[in-house]
C-alpha cells in the first residue's frame, strides 16, 4: 500500500486499533532487536492473563499491518520492525513537506521579547531572551500560527535618568561618534559611572544604618540563619542533583516537625534576605544624587524642553546601538511599543476597577489590588496600581498594553518572554485582568526563563560586571576563527565565523530548558565536537558537500526508482528511524512549547548521520554500486533537509562551509 502517513507511530497505532479496538501509545522500542513497541497491558481487560492478551493481539494485529512491518513480542511488550522501504517513504514525505503530520493552528499569536532598558547595552541575559523569543516565533510559525513579533522598550523612568544625569554632569558634549563608542555602550558607561558614584556616596550612610539596633538585630539573625541552614540547603541541593542524574525522587524521611521547622526558618531567612537592599534604599533617600534623579524624572514628566531634548538624544544613541545588535542577530520586530508612549494609558482601567470595587485605596491614597481578596494568591499581598500622587507603575502599564494587544490585533495567543524574576508579577497581572472581567486573559502566557551566569558567577549591570552581547559575539567569532585555523581553514570569513559563533551561543542557550538557570561557558559552546551548535553546523555542511559532489540535480531527475531495500547496514536503518522521528518531536513541541526537544533532536540526527558517514561510503565508485549510492544519497538529502529545518526552528543561521 502507498504510505501517505507522516508518522510511523500513527500507522502502527491505527493498525492496533483496527485489530483490537484500543489505540495504544506507541514508542521507540527499548530493545535493540525492535524498532517500536507498546506495553500490552494497555490492551488488557479485567483479569486477563497478559500472555493470552499478547497472543490474541498478535494474531489480530498481523492481519491489519501494512506491508513492510513485522510484529513480535518480548516480556509484556508487543514490538514492531519496519522495513527500510517503508521508513524511506515516510522520510521522503517528511523531508519533502516537513510540516506534514502537524495540524496547523491557524491562530494569530504575538510573541513579545527583548524588552530592553535604554540605559545600557544588551547583555547575556538579553541574549537568552532574544534566542528564546526568536526560536519560539519560528516554531509557532511552523506550527501554523500567524506570528507577530513584538518588543516593549522601557525608555523612561529613574533608571534612564541616572545615565542622563551623569552625562549631563560629566559628558562635556562628547558623543558616540566623537568617541568611537557604539551608542548603547556609550550611554551604558554613564549608567555604570552613576551607580559607582551613588554607592560611594551612600557607603557611610549605609554603615551608620547597619549599626541601628533594629537593623543590627536583623543582620545578626540573618547571619545566624544562613549558618544554620547552609549545610541543610547544600545537602538538599546535592540530593536533588543525584536524583536528577538517577532520574528518581528520594523520599524525605525527616520528621514532620523537623520539616516544618526548616520551612519556617527558610521563610524567615527569605524575609531577612532583603534587609541589605532595604538599608541601601533607606540610605538613597539621603543621597544628593538620588534626589537629583527624582527631580529630573519630575521634569521629564512635566515635559521640560531641556530634559526632553537630552532624553531624545541619548535614547536615540541607545536605540541605534540596539538596532545594530538586533540586525546582527537577524531579529526584526513587527510591532514596537515604547513605555514613554503608553505609561499613562492604564490609569483609566485602574480607576474603572476602583469604581467597581475591584480595587481599593490604602491609607496613603494609593490604589491597590488586594491579591488575597481577589483570589490571586493565598497569602497576604497587595499590588500598587497607582501611587498616592496618581502616577502609574509597571503593572498599570502592562494592563494597558495587554488590552491594546488583544483589541488591536485580535490575538488568539499572546506570549511574554520574560525572566523568572517576574513570575509573581505576571501571576498578579493575569489575575487582575481576570478580576476586571477580560475574558481573553486565558490567552496570555508567560514563558519564564532562568537567569544566565558565567562560570565565574552572577553578572550585575550596576557594577559593570555584565557581559555585553556585542562583546560576547565578538569573542565567539574570534574563537571560531582560531579553531577553524587549527583545523586547516585559515581563510574563514568574518561573516561565517560570526554565524558559527552566534550558532554556538544560541544552541547552548536553547539546549537547557527555559525555566532552568544556567551557566554559559563560551569556550565550551564553540567546541566543534559534542552537543554544540558548531558540531551540528559541521554535519550540515558535510551533507551539503556530499550532495554537491554527487550532482544531486541529475540524481533527482532520473526516472529510475530508488531501491531502498539495498540499504542493509544497521546504521542506515538507525538513520532512517531518526529521520522519521521529526514529526513526532514536533507534535510533542506543539503540546509543550519545549524548544529543547528540537535542540536534542537535531543533535541526535547530526550524530547519527556522522556515524552513518563513517561506516557507509556514499558516492558511487568501485566500492559503492550506483544503485546503492543513489539510495544512500537520499538519506543524505533527507538529513540535510531536516537539519536545516530544525536549525530554522531554533532560529540558527546555517553556513555553506566550515
Amino acid at each position: 500500500m502507498e504510505q501517505t502517513n507522516y508518522s510511523i507511530t500513527d500507522l502502527l497505532a491505527s493498525a492496533v486499533e483496527t485489530a483490537t479496538g484500543k489505540r495504544p501509545n506507541i514508542l521507540r522500542a527499548n530493545i535493540a532487536t525492535a524498532d517500536y513497541g507498546f506495553n500490552a497491558f494497555q490492551l488488557r481487560e479485567g483479569n486477563q492473563h497478559i500472555d493470552s492478551v499478547i497472543a490474541d493481539a498478535r494474531a489480530r494485529i498481523v492481519k491489519t499491518l501494512p506491508q513492510g512491518i513485522t510484529v513480535s513480542s518480548a516480556g509484556t511488550f508487543i514490538n514492531f520492525n519496519v522495513s527500510n522501504e517503508l521508513l524511506s517513504q515516510t522520510a521522503g514525505n517528511i523531508a519533502e513537506n516537513p510540516s506534514g503530520g502537524i495540524t496547523p493552528a491557524h491562530d494569530k499569536t504575538m510573541v513579545e521579547y527583548f524588552s530592553p532598558n535604554t540605559n545600557k547595552p544588551a547583555h547575556l541575559g538579553h541574549l537568552r531572551n532574544l534566542t528564546l523569543g526568536k526560536s519560539l516565533s519560528a516554531t509557532l510559525a511552523f506550527l501554523g500560527h500567524d506570528v507577530l513579533q513584538a518588543n516593549l522598550t522601557n525608555d523612561r523612568g529613574a533608571h534612564i535618568c541616572k545615565s542622563m544625569l551623569d552625562y549631563q554632569m560629566f559628558g562635556e558634549g562628547s558623543t558616540p561618534e566623537s568617541t568611537g563608542i557604539k551608542g548603547d555602550h556609550f550611554v551604558g558607561d554613564y549608567y555604570v559611572k552613576y551607580e559607582k558614584a551613588l554607592q560611594k556616596e551612600i557607603a557611610p550612610i549605609v554603615a551608620e544604618l547597619r549599626k541601628k539596633p533594629e537593623n543590627a538585630a536583623k543582620l545578626a539573625r540573618k547571619a545566624e540563619l544562613e549558618k544554620e541552614l547552609k549545610p541543610i540547603i547544600e545537602r538538599e541541593k546535592a540530593q536533588q542533583e543525584a536524583d536528577k542524574l538517577a532520574k528518581k525522587t528520594t523520599k524525605d524521611t525527616r520528621a514532620p516537625e523537623e520539616k516544618m521547622k526548616i520551612k519556617e526558618l527558610k521563610k524567615e531567612l527569605e524575609k531577612l534576605g532583603k534587609i541589605d537592599e532595604e538599608i541601601k534604599d533607606e540610605a538613597k533617600k539621603e543621597s544628593s544624587l538620588d534626589k537629583q534623579v527624582s527631580a529630573m524624572l519630575l521634569k521629564w514628566e512635566a515635559e521640560d524642553p531641556e530634559i526632553r531634548a537630552l532624553w531624545e538624544q541619548m535614547n536615540g544613541w541607545v536605540l541605534g546601538g540596539f538596532r545594530e545588535t538586533l540586525d546582527r542577530m537577524n531579529v526584526h520586530f513587527d510591532v514596537e511599543y515604547f513605555e514613554s508612549q503608553i505609561y499613562n494609558m492604564g490609569r483609566d482601567i485602574v480607576m474603572d476597577g476602583l469604581e467597581k470595587g475591584i480595587f481599593e485605596r490604602d491609607p496613603s491614597g494609593a490604589v491597590i489590588a488586594d491579591l488575597q481578596k481577589l483570589g490571586i494568591q493565598k497569602n497576604e499581598g497587595k499590588k500598587v496600581l497607582l501611587r498616592s500622587d496618581g502616577t502609574t507603575v509597571y503593572t498599570t502599564q502592562d494592563l494597558a498594553i495587554a488590552k491594546m494587544k488583544m483589541e488591536d490585533h485580535k490575538l488568539n495567543n499572546s506570549f511574554y518572554v520574560v525572566a523568572g524574576e517576574q513570575d509573581d508579577h505576571f501571576r498578579a497581572l493575569f489575575g487582575i485582568l481576570k478580576a476586571l472581567g477580560y475574558e481573553w486573559v486565558d490567552k496570555l502566557k508567560h514563558l519564564s526563563y532562568g537567569m544566565v551566569e558565567l562560570p565565574e558567577g552572577q553578572m550585575k549591570s550596576r557594577e559593570g560586571t555584565v557581559v555585553d552581547v556585542d562583546d560576547l559575539l565578538n569573542e565567539l567569532r574570534d574563537k571560531v576563527k582560531v579553531i577553524a585555523a587549527g583545523k586547516g581553514n585559515e581563510t574563514m570569513s568574518d561573516e561565517d565565523a560570526d554565524k558559527i559563533g552566534k550558532a554556538a551561543a544560541q544552541y547552548y542557550l536553547l539546549s537547557v530548558r527555559p525555566e532552568s538557570g544556567m551557566k554559559f561557558d563560551p569556550k565550551e559552546s564553540v567546541n566543534f565536537e559534542g552537543k554544540t551548535g558548531p558540531y551540528i553546523l559541521y554535519q550540515y555542511v558535510r551533507t551539503g558537500k556530499i550532495l554537491e559532489q554527487a550532482d544531486l540535480l541529475e540524481t533527482a531527475q532520473t526516472k529510475t526508482p530508488v531501491d531502498f531495500n539495498l540499504l542493509q547496514e544497521p546504521i542506515e536503518h538507525e538513520l532512517l528511524l531518526k529521520i522519521v522521528e521529526f514529526t513526532e518531536k514536533m507534535r510533542a513541541v506543539q503540546k509543550t512549547m519545549d524548544q529543547t526537544l528540537i535542540a536534542t533532536y537535531v543533535y541526535e540526527l547530526a550524530q547519527t548521520f556522522s556515524n552513518f558517514y563513517s561506516k557507509c561510503p556514499v558516492l558511487k565508485g568501485d566500492k559503492t554500486p550506483p544503485e546503492l549510492s543513489q539510495a544512500r544519497l537520499k538519506l543524505v538529502e533527507y538529513t540535510h533537509t531536516l537539519i536545516k529545518q530544525s536549525l530554522d526552528l531554533l532560529a540558527i543561521e546555517t553556513v555553506d562551509k566550515m
